[in-house]
């Protein structure tokens, strides 16, 4: 009988430790807010935060794994973003220098619509940072899905939506520019890019805004290039040697005929350069009335010990925008 107590006493004290530490763990985390297409969070221009984790939201991670579409993406969470113009968006995990910036191996696709058609897709763009390109429809939702390139890749970080304007020329690659000075052609990025640096990259000039003369709403915005160096926007009516450049300085000037120097600035700390913080009117200082078509190029410094070929300077590649009233 004692035995027989004794085992009733150490079950109900184990019983009543188990208690306890149910206790103290709590009641289980809400799942995932974002784990159902139908359920998207809404993304912006610039940079948005991701979590498919569950971090952000106290919430549990992220469950849904997708094997549709070009991958299987784990741990997937969705997104949406509504164009505000026709045109072509970009959507990146990588941050001013190409280096991934999310803390997970990300996977991304694209979709017109839940369960819909699949646009874009993509798995290591900068790193292990995924990034894609698509063509959009002002008013059109395209739904973003963001997952892990496998069950244990979950987490957090800053996918940057960009709304290109204007068509992007003198891709300075090799193949649709022609050839950099030394051979210090670009790194093939997502983005059209100028010819190499002394960073080992290509800089890139984006316009980014509606195109209106009245509006002044469109900003040019050069990334990627040395930090803390002037740099110069300027405007042409040409796209030299058809849009494919010619050989200037460590690039290639892309944009000519009846130039006009819009702004001189200096790179930031993250060799950007913005002209609408600036507080530039492309269209008022560009003197473009509605229908104009121009081109828009940025050069810029390399520093006195010069870039690769010794010039101490370059260009982005170039674009070109046709304004609207």
């Amino acid at each position: 009988m004692k035995l027989i107590a004794s085992a009733l006493a150490l079950l109900a004290i184990s019983g009543f430790a188990l208690a306890q530490n149910s206790a103290a763990a709590g009641p289980p985390l809400p799942p995932h807010p974002l784990d159902d297409c139908a359920d998207a969070a809404p993304l912006v221009t610039g940079p948005n935060p991701i979590d498919t984790d569950g971090s952000t939201f106290g919430s549990a991670a992220a469950t849904t794994t997708d094997s549709g579409g070009c991958y299987t993406l784990y741990n997937n969470a969705w997104y949406s973003f509504t164009a505000a113009r026709d045109g072509e968006v970009a959507m990146i995990f990588c941050d001013e220098v190409g280096s991934d910036s999310a803390t997970f191996d990300t996977r991304l696709q694209i979709w017109d619509a839940c369960g819909g058609t699949l646009l874009a897709c993509n798995d290591d763009m900068c790193g292990f940072g995924s990034g894609v390109r698509f063509a959009s429809t002002a008013g059109s939702t395209y739904l973003v899905e963001v997952g892990g390139r496998d069950s244990a890749e979950l987490g957090t970080g800053p996918l940057t939506v960009i709304e290109l304007t204007g068509t992007a020329f003198c891709n300075a690659n090799g193949v649709a520019a022609t050839p950099c000075p030394c051979g210090n052609n670009n790194d093939d990025f997502m983005l059209e890019s100028g010819c190499a640096n002394s960073a080992s990259q290509g800089a890139i000039l984006l316009a980014e805004g509606a195109p209106t003369v009245a509006g002044d709403d469109l900003s040019l915005v050069a990334v990627r290039l040395v930090p803390g160096l002037p740099m110069v926007f300027f405007q042409g009516e040409n796209a030299i040697a058809g849009g494919m450049g010619v050989t200037f300085g460590d690039g290639l000037r892309c944009v000519g005929l009846s130039v006009i120097r819009l702004i001189v600035l200096s790179s930031d700390p993250d060799g950007q350069a913005n002209s609408h913080h600036s507080g530039l009117d492309v269209a008022a200082e560009g003197e473009v009335t509605a229908g104009d078509t121009r081109h828009y190029q940025a050069w810029y410094r390399e520093g006195m010990a010069g870039g690769p070929c010794g010039n101490s300077h370059n260009l982005t590649n170039g674009v070109t925008i046709t304004w609207e009233p």
